[in-house]
């Protein structure tokens, strides 16, 4: 009997991929419960006697309360269940936390909203008559904002954390593609600075050693981006340290070729040219270094240099690194000074579009549409966080445009 080797798959990779077929038919199966158990209770509003509540016993209103609020009881846990499965599989999707926080404020502010343009009156009467599975299928729409925009909340702060985290250093994987630099291998920092940010290109890590010991942007103690010159983009410099690196090569090349005099009484070997140089170089004041200057380029030209080089890169993802975590403590500080500022606001735009729908409305008691008598204090804070975290996130972005796609 022949034998045959059957491939061995990584147990914890098997596990992982055991498991997230299981969430799939969840996901799957709560999909179909929830749709169907929605369209139990639109049944019962289109077709049933939820209508016609005041027409109905009490054995027969025991009846229908008891199957509307079983179906709701039933539905939320579908719902929840999908939505887990959802975060669980699609986690990674960066736009899934903005929908559901739209789809949590469309529910809370938009559905209450809508129903009494379309349907002016009807909660009245359910109040007045006391509809208990109207109410409590009109009450669970609003639910669902708060189901969707926790989620989508949840998924949002992540987002910005993985933005604040690893923001930066996803850019370095571009740094290859540079023009200039863009092959440079990290060294050690020589001196590195307290905070990156400040850093000067000669403190960082693809500043190369042989180079900067010759480079005039190095010893006048300055930064090459702020000077529009530098060892990544600027021949002169380049040729001036390649010329001391020869010079080392053949010196050194000379030592070893030379015989050693053993005799009494020869003279002392020469001192080679090397060691005053170098000792002359590191005497060099920054305020007598001349930083080249080339006519040839416009200061665009030159600001577009920056804008390939590795160096400035670096120096750009250290400022992300240094204004991302501001902007994360700023924009929530703000929000608590003036949240009663902000809340008074949000209040007013709301008010603002009852007076315009109010306008609009064909129905004989356009009063009757308000958005802000709607809404609970609870819901409306959680509603507010979710708009700050998208506001955070937001910022972040633009953060990141500014820094890596600008380059300012």
């Amino acid at each position: 009997m022949p034998i045959t080797h059957t491939p061995r798959v990584h147990s914890g990779e098997r596990a992982y991929q055991t498991l997230m077929d299981w969430v799939r038919k969840a996901m799957q199966l709560s999909v179909v419960a929830t749709v169907a158990l929605g369209a139990y209770v639109l049944y019962g509003f289109l077709f049933g006697e939820v209508n016609n509540w005041s027409m109905l016993t009490p054995e027969a209103r025991t009846r229908l309360l008891n199957n509307i609020t079983g179906a709701i009881f039933w539905f939320n846990i579908s719902f929840s269940i999908m939505m887990l499965t959802i975060c669980i599989l699609y986690y990674d999707e960066e736009t899934l936390g903005y929908v559901l926080i739209a789809g949590g404020v469309f529910c809370y502010y938009g559905f209450p909203f809508l129903f009494s343009m379309l349907s002016p009156g009807t909660l009245e009467e359910w109040n007045r008559t006391r509809n208990m599975p109207a109410l409590a299928a009109y009450n669970e729409i609003m639910m669902l904002g708060l189901m969707l925009a926790i989620p989508g909340g949840i998924l949002t702060i992540r987002d910005i954390i993985l933005r604040l985290a690893d923001g930066s250093r996803r850019k370095r994987e571009e740094f290859s593609a540079l023009q200039f630099g863009g092959s440079v291998k990290e060294e050690t920092e020589v001196g590195p600075a307290l905070i990156g940010v400040f850093a000067k290109c000669w403190q960082m890590s693809y500043c190369r050693e042989a180079i900067r010991k010759r480079c005039p942007i190095f010893h006048a103690r300055t930064k090459c981006w702020k000077q529009r010159v530098g060892c990544m983009c600027e021949e002169n410099v380049i040729r001036k340290a390649m010329d001391s690196l020869i010079n080392k090569e053949e010196m050194d090349l000379i030592k070893k070729e030379e015989p050693v005099n053993d005799a009494v009484g020869a003279a002392p070997p020469q001192k080679t040219e090397e060691m005053p140089r170098r000792e002359i170089v590191r005497e060099i004041k920054p305020k007598d270094v001349k930083i080249p200057h080339n006519p040839n380029l416009t200061p665009a030209q030159k600001k577009e240099r920056c804008r390939n080089c590795v160096i400035y890169n670096e120096h750009q993802r250290l400022k992300y690194q240094f204004l991302s975590p501001i902007v994360i403590i700023v924009i929530p500080l703000i929000c608590f000074i003036y949240f009663e500022q902000i809340q008074s606001g949000l209040n007013s735009l709301l008010a603002g579009a009852d007076r315009i729908m109010s306008n609009l409305s064909l129905g004989a008691n356009p009063a009757s549409l308000s958005l802000t008598s709607s809404v609970s204090s609870a819901a409306q804070f959680i509603i507010l966080a979710c708009l700050m975290v998208i506001a955070l996130t937001w910022t972040l972005r633009f953060l990141e445009y500014v820094v890596f796609k600008l380059k300012i």
